[in-house]
């Protein structure tokens, strides 16, 4: 990705099953809907993802829709 316009953050705990079916989820939710260029960064130790997108619009709609939807990691 050549420039990254926001990034969206959200937190999981590494050990729960549960937490990696919701980033599979998530980042599935990215490849089916944001048509601009995205990528993400996943720290297991810290329990932390990343969403780097870039078009504001596309990340303000990711914010919207995983603090709605509970198969989603909630992102900010």
């Amino acid at each position: 990705m050549n420039s990254i316009a926001d990034t969206a953050t959200g937190r999981f705990t590494s050990t729960d099953r549960r937490d990696q079916w919701l980033i599979d989820r998530t980042r599935e939710w990215c490849m089916h809907y944001i048509q601009s260029d995205w990528c993400y960064r996943i720290n297991m130790a810290a329990g932390t993802i990343a969403f780097d997108f870039a078009v504001q619009a596309d990340a303000d709609l990711f914010r919207k829709i995983t603090n709605r939807a509970p198969n989603l990691i909630a992102c900010s």
